[in-house]
């Protein structure tokens, strides 16, 4: 009767940790105020627009889109590394995945992360090269994965009264952060670095959408 016991414990375990499993095992644990996504507009553009899960044309199922509506709640989940290829929270960051209020065993997900090319300073490429450029909500990395590297982003501690949170997709410690999001008329939203017109700030939608909420400690 033990050996059952203990075949079905272990297999409980190993369960907490295979994709899609929910933030119950103690690695993660939700922080700041749940809220959607929007874009805030860069430089001397002021505007905030919503985003959400819906239909473009020539992807399959829901990806990130501009919309007229707010889209489904995030909340940001604190976690730690997976290993020490990944940054941890400090002072000024929470480090971790963004979930799904009503599921969290479903993360944001872009379909790249910005890699170092090898040999050029300051250059980047999209990884990997098949990558999606779209952003999906897919289930949750619990271990070191290309999955997991996709879905690693970090807020803000702290900011301002009333602020929104400032989103960004980490990745490795050595890949470059994604800071911005495009889109381009009816395409998918995308994560970059690009200083393009129609490029704006991603940004948990928790209070103001505001420049003075950025990166404001």
């Amino acid at each position: 009767m033990r050996m059952q016991l203990g075949s079905v414990m272990a297999v409980a375990a190993l369960s907490g940790l295979v994709y899609g499993a929910p933030a119950q095992n103690g690695r993660c644990h939700p922080v700041a105020k749940p809220g959607p996504l929007v874009g805030l507009g860069d430089y001397e553009d002021t505007s905030v627009q919503q985003l959400s899960f819906g239909a473009a044309k020539g992807y399959k199922g829901h990806v990130l889109v501009a919309s007229d509506d707010a889209g489904e709640a995030l909340q940001f989940y604190e976690c730690e590394p997976p290993s020490d290829k990944y940054e941890g929270s400090n002072d000024y960051w929470y480090y971790g995945q963004v979930r799904s209020k009503n599921d969290p065993s479903l993360c944001l997900t872009p379909g790249t992360v910005n890699r170092p090319i090898k040999g050029s300073k300051h250059k980047w490429e999209a990884y990997p090269e098949d990558g999606e450029k779209a952003v999906r909500m897919e289930p949750c990395a619990q271990e070191a994965s290309l999955t997991m590297r996709k879905q690693w982003f970090r807020i803000p501690r702290t900011g301002p009264k009333g602020c929104s949170r400032e989103l960004d997709q980490a990745g490795w410690k050595g890949d470059e952060l994604s800071l911005r999001l495009e889109y381009d008329g009816g395409s998918p939203v995308t994560f970059g670095v690009t200083t393009r017109d129609y490029a704006r700030i991603l940004m948990l939608n928790s209070g103001k959408a505001e420049h003075r909420c950025i990166n404001a400690f």
